[in-house]
């Protein structure tokens, strides 16, 4: 088998040797005899890389790209071609173009792009123009590339706190190919990304729902393949916020800490976790279910703060658990029952229907707790488990929530006439029984 180098153009016969030699270097020719059919200096050329016209093979250059990361599992990953930059010359078929999609899925996948291996500053510009130095796996620019694709990619993962796949994308994702000596090696970055220790960074990706995670790369040559770009950790990127129980609330099972004394004892109940569990939600075919497989529904709900029959709804810290009971009595059974007075990520009332969930509200006294992060972490709990509706917002404020057990609205699940009178009218055309 033979190859050709058929012509050189530069602007000194320095940059052309240096050229010829990288060439032969990249076919793997070294201990070969070349033959040089023609070459030509040309002393009026202005840019040494752009002009230089090297015969090139096609080679199929493969990154593989495993991941590693614990508790997780990558279901499917794709990148796509947003811009690139390659060495003159080398793909004249024009075979990578913006909008190519590579695909990959599980712990040992791998991507491969079809094109010539000449180094070039051109390319390493292009990474410059869009990488910072530190937000690369080598932790400085480069001086020479082969090429360079600029794009984003999505990360479809399970496991963790997600119990079903959940897609998180990086934008502006940059994958190059360069060499040392007679190995090629790949450079990894991303726009905004994070140097995690030598030769790693973090970049931060966004699920639809708005959740976000770090992902951890891992350049290769160093203990691994260099070959390789490794994905070997995903973590939170910002903690969900927990909420604890209101301090005059502390110790309600046991003895009177805001009750009524006239009707308490008995006090607030406190459940045990296989009580709780019979209060799970389940998410199946983007619908909620009960433990029993029904599709939930709080039609024959207690009536809420909001004059409509709802469940009140904890979530537990674990990220994804939610509970939720159709019965709220004062001094007996609150927000608190549920989780036995224990910390949680978001607590309210739920209003659903046939499985879908209309609206929430943030009405707990017990948690009084900002609407906004417990709308947003209910949300995400429910993306995690594969709930995927939108569903509107009812906003307490802190005055409102303060004044929610005291100023009860809520009756003891036995609605008096006016009750009754008041669903007749106002509900029952809106929402009908089923």
């Amino acid at each position: 088998m033979s190859q050709k180098i058929i012509s050189l153009r530069s602007v000194d016969q320095l940059q052309a040797t240096k050229r010829i030699a990288d060439e032969i270097s990249s076919m793997q020719l070294s201990g070969k005899v070349v033959k040089f059919i023609y070459c030509e200096v040309d002393t009026t050329a202005t840019d040494g890389d752009a002009d230089v016209n090297v015969s090139m093979t096609y080679h199929d250059n493969k990154v593989r790209l495993p991941f590693t990361a614990k508790t997780y599992k990558l279901d499917s990953a794709s990148f796509t071609v947003t811009d690139l930059s390659i060495t003159s010359g080398q793909d004249p078929e024009k075979k990578n173009r913006i909008g190519n999609v590579k695909l990959w899925d599980g712990t040992s996948g791998s991507i491969q792009w079809s094109v010539g291996r000449s180094k070039s500053t051109q390319v390493a510009q292009f990474w410059k123009n869009n990488i910072k130095a530190n937000e690369s796996t080598f932790g400085h620019h480069p001086g020479e590339l082969n090429f360079t694709f600029l794009g984003n990619m999505d990360l479809t993962i399970s496991g963790g706190t997600f119990a079903v796949s959940t897609k998180f994308t990086i934008e502006k994702v940059a994958i190059g190919q360069g060499s040392s000596g007679s190995t090629n090696n790949w450079w990894f970055g991303c726009h905004g990304c994070e140097s995690s220790g030598e030769y790693r960074v973090r970049c931060l990706a966004t699920s639809e729902s708005g959740q976000k995670l770090w992902f951890y790369f891992l350049r290769g040559g160093v203990g691994n393949d260099v070959d390789e770009i490794r994905l070997d950790e995903v973590a939170i990127h910002t903690p969900f916020q927990t909420m604890p129980l209101e301090q005059a609330y502390v110790g309600e099972s046991t003895m009177n800490k805001w009750q009524d004394p006239r009707v308490s004892p008995p006090y607030v109940t406190y459940y045990t976790s296989s009580q709780a569990n019979t209060l799970k939600l389940q998410v199946r075919d983007g619908l909620l279910y009960d433990v029993n497989n029904q599709l939930f529904d709080t039609i024959d709900g207690d009536w809420g703060h909001s004059d409509l029959p709802v469940a009140i709804f904890v979530v537990a810290t674990d990220e994804k658990t939610i509970y939720a009971s159709r019965q709220h009595k004062q001094y007996m059974f609150h927000h608190s029952t549920i989780v036995a007075g224990g910390k949680v990520l978001s607590a309210g009332e739920l209003f659903v229907r046939r499985g879908h969930i209309e609206w929430m509200s943030n009405a707990s006294g017990h948690y009084k707790p900002d609407a906004k992060v417990a709308y947003n972490q209910l949300k995400m709990a429910l993306w995690n488990q594969g709930y995927r509706e939108p569903f509107e917002l009812k906003l307490f404020d802190r005055t409102m929530l303060n004044l929610l057990d005291r100023h009860y609205l809520v009756g003891s699940g036995n609605r008096n006439k006016t009750r009754a009178g008041k669903w007749t009218e106002d509900a029952e055309l809106a929402y009908p029984r089923i």
